[in-house]
């Protein structure tokens, strides 16, 4: 007599609940509905109310979760079916009243899961972010094969494309380029005595060639670089202030010239522009004067430079002028890359 009871009191819960369900649903007291549903035995019907109160509360796991039991409870043969036919690519053979019922239900599964995709982000771990697109995309395809005719997968799968895009313009891309400079600076040197009595300022000019190898990470915003190169350079120097004479020109000076830097990516087509962070050491050849000696003539030293590039292919054509502190002037770089 117990079960019996039972049975008609879950019997009128779901012929007397579907009213006082569809109306707190109207009233949007999703977190009633999904309480209501939970204290009494569950039906189709009721575990649907259940979870679009679910989507409306955002709760996109719980949602699916009802979804899916509502498919293993009562739809187990036919949603079988379809995933057979699916992977098999053979027709599909349920009941229009199954079918019908799953329509919808994977409707809202599929929605459900394009929405844990567009969750995801550049920053997680690939192989995540793939599985949910992966997951998305197969349950859009059952969806498909439920419903050919309709439109719902097409523009479901057309998010998924344009959450792939956003992605893919946030991900960084490692590359390796090969380049040679011309580069140029000034450096302002001490003449002393050799007794201490007399200095005088002396100007070199550099100018020379600076071939080397670069490696950079690029999405479509930005692009980070760290490069190094050989200076191969000859200078010409004299006397600018003082009365120690020094003049000598074609003088060999070797060194290295490099630092990380940044470009903006997407500020014109072809044409970026950054700026970057350098170390210049520099070791000249410098003759001292007979009676004096050139302090300065080697150094090691910091600073930045400004630049922008204009790509064509693989080939970057780039033009960099900045600062090198202690300095007497700017540092002028004229660049040709090509990337691998």
């Amino acid at each position: 007599m117990v079960l019996i009871a039972l049975l008609l009191s879950f019997n009128l819960f779901a012929e007397d609940e579907l009213p006082k369900l569809d109306r707190m649903f109207k009233n949007s007291e999703y977190e009633n509905v999904i309480y209501e549903v939970d204290d009494y035995e569950p039906s189709a019907k009721t575990l649907e109310y259940k979870a679009l109160a679910q989507e409306k509360l955002n709760e996109i796991d719980n949602a699916i979760k009802t979804y899916t039991k509502i498919l293993r409870d009562y739809y187990l043969a036919s949603n079988k079916k379809l995933i057979e036919a699916k992977l098999k690519n053979t027709p599909l053979d349920i009941s229009i009243s199954d079918t019908e019922a799953m329509v919808l239900i994977y409707k809202h599964l599929s929605i459900l899961y394009v929405k844990k995709y567009e969750k995801t982000h550049h920053l997680i771990k690939s192989h995540i972010v793939d599985k949910a697109k992966r997951k998305a995309l197969f349950v859009i395809s059952l969806l498909e094969k439920l419903d050919e005719e309709g439109e719902a997968s097409e523009v479901l799968k057309v998010r998924v494309e344009e959450h792939q895009k956003y992605i893919d313009s946030y991900t960084y891309h490692q590359s390796y380029y090969a380049f040679l400079s011309l580069i140029s600076w000034q450096n302002k040197m001490d003449l002393v005595k050799n007794d201490n009595s007399q200095t005088s300022e002396v100007l070199s000019t550099v100018i020379g060639n600076c071939p080397g190898l670069g490696v950079k990470w690029r999405n479509t915003y930005y692009s980070w670089f760290v490069e190094n190169c050989f200076v191969l350079a000859k200078a010409n120097a004299s006397t600018i202030e003082g009365d120690l004479e020094y003049n000598q020109s074609s003088v060999n000076v070797f060194g290295l010239f490099g630092g990380p830097g940044v470009n903006f990516e997407n500020l014109a087509s072809d044409l970026v522009v950054g700026m970057s962070l350098n170390y210049l050491y520099a070791k000249s050849a410098f003759d001292d004067a007979s009676t004096a000696s050139l302090e300065d003539k080697d150094f090691l030293r910091f600073g930045f430079t400004l630049r922008s590039q204009w790509n064509y292919q693989k080939f970057g054509f780039a033009l960099a002028i900045g600062k090198i502190f202690k300095n007497e002037s700017s540092l002028f770089q004229l660049t040709t890359s090509y990337e691998f």
